[in-house]
């Protein structure tokens, strides 16, 4: 016997990549780089003879999100409340910086890695093709500048 469900399918069913803030799927996206970590060093002669490496700094990447879809003006939204503050001259405020996570996803939608991305905020938002008979927003690049991105999920396992 068939069953048939009235659920409605998620909109981001064929995107590979969530970002969800405020705990709720908010964008799909194709394409996301920059989630990398480097550790800065310096080196430092000792005795005049060996050269020891020193910690400077930890700096993290800007996140490159590409091909998304939205079916809500989160992002959009963020992006131009993060312009009025720059635009006034003031630094972007901790209201505007984000928590988000990002998933990425198998091919049937099973998440595969998440990580967790602390105090995000726009850098960069450029808004794809407007379709005036659904009410999603594509995304075509959305650039995050962040101060903390850490891997917490890899294949089921959770990571602290």
């Amino acid at each position: 016997m068939t069953q048939f469900f009235s659920r409605k399918a998620s909109p981001y069913l064929g995107y590979n990549f969530d970002v969800l803030f405020l705990g709720i799927t908010r964008a799909g996206f194709t394409k996301v780089n920059g989630l990398s970590t480097k550790i800065n060093t310096s080196d430092y002669p000792e005795c005049g003879i060996e050269i020891k490496k020193l910690i400077e700094n930890i700096s993290f990447d800007d996140i490159t999100l590409e091909k998304g879809l939205t079916v809500n003006q989160d992002f959009n939204n963020w992006a131009a409340n993060t312009v009025k503050y720059v635009k006034q001259g003031i630094t972007v405020p901790n209201g505007l910086r984000r928590e988000l996570i990002i998933i990425l996803k198998d091919r049937i939608g099973n998440p595969v890695k998440k990580w967790s991305v602390s105090k995000a905020f726009p850098r960069q938002y450029d808004v794809g093709e407007f379709n005036a008979m659904t009410s999603e927003v594509v995304i075509e690049t959305l650039i995050l500048a962040c101060e903390e991105q850490k891997l917490i999920y890899n294949l089921g396992e959770v990571i602290e």
